[in-house]
């Protein structure tokens, strides 16, 4: 089983119609325009161009050190958001933290900037953000934040327990965990290592504009997100 998060990124529609993707002046964007994020403090010091660098971050970070993923993304969440907050400097002492050596981290900063087809993030295209935007057009995602469970649309409450419920019907036997009440938590529940092989057979692909975004789209005990990825962290 896997649980993938994907970015949604959009493009600024004047750079492409009057400058082909050769201007520079949208400050929430890179590669002239192609990919741009929100401005996540409107008139504070940072701009979507943060939010862009930080989503190369993390995927670079999946890429490499895919069982040290979500710890990170956690611990970036709880404490990188704030207000006159440095997302660079906090998202790498984070990693220092967590025990990154120097070449691991330097190994994350290579894979940030050879993603770029040149030195110069501003107008260059950039390899890993376009296969974001291909995988959003794949499963044609139009809202978000968005859920697909075994490449199929959710569509529903996005309170744990009738997302728990679909994840339970898209397995073809039915592991023990799922007849248990609906309404428990699935972070409280221990599997048993013995369940079917069905339940690793579970791909989740989770869209948002930003773990901000995600945010605050928080139900009343825990993100539909942390839970679902949770959840994996405790059965795979």
């Amino acid at each position: 089983g896997d649980v993938y998060k994907r970015q949604v990124i959009w493009h600024c529609v004047e750079c492409e119609i009057y400058d082909n993707f050769t201007a520079t002046y949208n400050t929430n964007c890179f590669s002239g325009g192609r990919y741009c994020a929100p401005d996540p403090d409107g008139d504070g010091p940072l701009s979507g161009r943060d939010v862009l660098n930080q989503v190369l971050v993390q995927i670079c970070i999946r890429t490499l050190f895919p069982e040290r993923w979500w710890n990170y993304v956690i611990t970036y969440g709880d404490n990188c958001l704030g207000e006159d907050v440095n997302i660079e400097k906090c998202s790498y002492e984070i990693l220092a933290n967590q025990s990154f050596s120097e070449d691991d981290i330097e190994r994350i900063k290579k894979c940030n900037a050879d993603s770029f087809e040149g030195d110069n993030r501003l107008l260059n295209d950039n390899r890993v953000l376009s296969q974001e935007n291909k995988k959003n057009k794949e499963y044609s995602i139009v809202i978000w934040p968005s859920l697909f469970i075994n490449s199929m649309p959710y569509r529903g409450n996005l309170e744990e327990a009738y997302i728990f419920e679909v994840m339970c019907d898209s397995l073809v036997n039915t592991p023990s965990i799922c007849l248990d009440e609906y309404g428990a938590s699935i972070i409280d529940i221990k599997l048993d290592e013995q369940e079917p092989d069905s339940i690793r057979n579970l791909t989740i692909v989770i869209t948002a504009v930003s773990y901000t975004h995600l945010r605050a789209h928080e139900t009343g005990r825990n993100l539909v997100c942390r839970l679902l990825l949770e959840k994996k962290k405790i059965t795979i």
